[in-house]
This record gives structure tokens, sequence and C-alpha cells, in this order.
């Protein structure tokens, strides 16, 4: 997987030097498969317990032998749960699945409850059959872990094409 990230990086770089298009989406793309990949085993379901619509605040409990779950970790919606208008190219517009990125954080865990603080309005609820359903990583390294991976791909493949890539820089890439 991860010479099959830096070839990826790499055919960006070349690509990118040949037509001088931005090539940020697709990088960022890139990155958000991989890191959804690395990551998915090591993602676990939350059991909503209550929800406040108006604060975007869910409370939910989860397993304490199977997580360690920290102030500050983040919490994804299942990307399968939620579809949402994206756009593919120019004026193409799909239904495409929802993003693998952080759709808030938690703000609290103890004794096998935690409580998040929400950035999107789309909240498990009885009317929506509790989806989407919030996936939380099962510990705090996990995310930093599987970027670390996809940053040293990333390095490997713009030193692979020759050049900087015209994204690269000295500042840790947040994402």
């Amino acid at each position: 997987l991860l010479g099959y990230t830096s070839s990826g990086f790499r055919n960006l770089v070349l690509r990118q030097e040949e037509s001088g298009e931005d090539k940020e989406a697709e990088r960022k793309d890139l990155r958000s498969t991989v890191m959804q990949t690395l990551v998915w085993p090591y993602m676990q379901e939350v059991k909503v317990v209550d929800v406040h619509e108006e604060e975007l605040v869910v409370t939910g409990s989860y397993n304490t032998s199977a997580m360690l779950v920290r102030q500050g970790m983040p919490v994804y919606i299942s990307p399968s749960d939620v579809l949402t208008d994206s756009r593919l190219e120019g004026d193409v517009w799909w239904n495409l699945t929802y993003p693998f990125e952080p759709a808030g954080e938690v703000i609290s865990a103890a004794n096998g409850t935690m409580t998040m603080k929400m950035r999107h309005p789309c909240l498990p609820s009885n009317a929506t059959k509790q989806l989407p359903k919030l996936l939380v990583p099962a510990g705090p390294d996990v995310i930093p872990e599987a970027q670390a991976l996809v940053d040293a791909a990333e390095r490997h493949g713009t030193a692979a094409a020759g050049a900087a890539a015209p994204w690269a820089s000295e500042e840790p890439l947040l994402l």
C-alpha cells in the first residue's frame, strides 16, 4: 500500500510539472483515501445514548477494553451512511459518500461514556434509525501513526519524481 501511495504522489508531481495544472485536490484525495484504508481496521463504532441537536453534542458509550478514548480525539461519520453532493471536475456534480475527515471531536471521556461535539448537523436519531454511525479511533495514536506513514510515502514519492512538490514545506501538514 505504501509503495502504491508513494508511486501515486510521484505521478502527481510529474503530471503537475508536465501540465502546469494544480494537483492539490488530487493530492488531498489520495491522502484521504490512504488514511481511510490505514485506519479503518482501528475505527470503533460509538453507541449513541443521547443527542442534543441544538448544541450538536452527542453522548455515547464505548467498550473500554477495546478503546482508549481521550479528549480531543477525532470523531468520524461512517462514510457509507451519508451521501453528499461533491464536484468531480468542472461542472460535474455527483452524490458521493461523505469524505473521511473528522466531523467532530471527543470533548470528554470516562468510564465507557464519551461526549462529542460535532461540526455537522447530520446526527444519529431514532428517525434515521441511528444513522449515521459515529466512529472513533481505538486509541489516540491511530491517526498520528497513519498520518506519519502517509507523510513518509509522500516525501518518498516526491523525491522519486526528482523535484520538490509544490505543496511541500517544512511545516507539518494539517488535514
